[in-house]
């Protein structure tokens, strides 16, 4: 009998996406192929001298990360002993434990997989339309970032500014997750749109501006600094962050930019509205100096809410 798969909370549709995914990638990557990117390395291989070329593990988190048995780890790490790619030392905070690494003719050779992988990659896109790689790139974006893809080094995050398709996706993001942690109809999504849609037509660039978070090309999330009720004032609005990184201070980060931006740009005050009920983003702000100034029970977006105002000198 096969085994029970907790799969009742996935509608049909998204598991059956998800194999169709795998299906092409497998096929594009060549990663069917007995051994893989023209070497003698199995697919196992190669994620092991993938991961050691991140960073240094000991062998039974390397396993862990993988998924592999420690026995087969090891024989793997061996074969590479071997072959002169690996190193061993002790880790400084326990010398029992042995910190693994490529040596400098392993990361030679983990460059030389990695071109070639890119080469292919290449090949098995050359014929999609120039037109579909927007759409592919946001796709793969989301993809990684619901998988929780633990490559993303939020050390390495940049901010920006509002790009030509951002109006499109962050609507849409925002009134995907305010439905889905707070219950919030659609006329949540059709305010977002009009916020995005007042911006970019009258925003002053010098005192207005959209801080998005982006990671290897991924946009993380947002907030932006708009003018409030009063020219001296700096209004935060359409804070979001992706759930599988909240937590990690990118949050802090994305508020101190704010900060940075709102008194760069000569505003002596600001302000912002949220829900009672988003008590993580409430933190963020007490964190930043903010204090709340009033509270209001009403309807809003299909909810009974609590909407707090809260204000801060900059």
């Amino acid at each position: 009998m096969p085994r029970d798969v907790p799969t009742q909370s996935l509608p049909h549709d998204t598991i059956e996406n998800m194999r169709a995914l795998n299906r092409i990638v497998t096929r594009a990557s060549g990663v069917l192929n007995r051994t893989v990117l023209n070497s003698d390395l199995s697919l196992s291989e190669m994620r092991v001298i993938y991961e050691l070329g991140l960073q240094d593990w000991a062998a039974r988190a390397l396993a862990q990360q993988l998924g592999l048995d420690e026995g087969y780890l090891s024989r793997i790490l061996k074969r590479f002993a071997d072959r002169g790619w690996l190193e061993r030392r002790p880790s400084p905070e326990d010398g029992r434990v042995a910190l693994l690494s490529l040596t400098a003719k392993g990361a030679e050779c983990l460059e030389e997989f990695e071109n070639i992988a890119r080469s292919n990659v290449a090949e098995s896109l050359a014929g999609m339309p120039m037109a579909e790689q927007p759409a592919l790139d946001r796709a793969i974006a989301r993809l990684r970032l619901a998988l929780g893809d633990k490559t993303l080094r939020l050390d390495e995050v940049t901010f920006r500014d509002m790009e030509i398709g951002d109006l499109g996706w962050m609507t849409q993001r925002h009134g995907e997750l305010y439905r889905i942690e707070n219950a919030y109809d659609q006329s949540f999504e059709i305010l977002v749109a009009e916020i995005l849609i007042a911006f970019l037509k009258t925003r002053d660039p010098a005192r207005e501006r959209a801080i998005i978070p982006v990671c290897n090309g991924l946009s993380l999330g947002s907030v932006f600094c708009v003018q409030g009720p009063a020219p001296d004032t700096a209004q935060l609005r359409l804070f979001g962050l992706e759930p599988s990184l909240r937590g990690r201070g990118l949050g802090r980060r994305m508020m101190e930019e704010w900060l940075r931006f709102a008194r760069g740009a000569g505003y002596k005050r600001a302000t912002l509205w949220t829900h009672e009920s988003h008590a993580a983003a409430g933190r963020l702000y007490a964190a930043a100096g903010f204090e709340i100034t009033g509270t209001e029970a009403t309807r809003n977006f299909g909810q009974d809410v609590v909407v707090q105002q809260w204000e801060m000198t900059l």
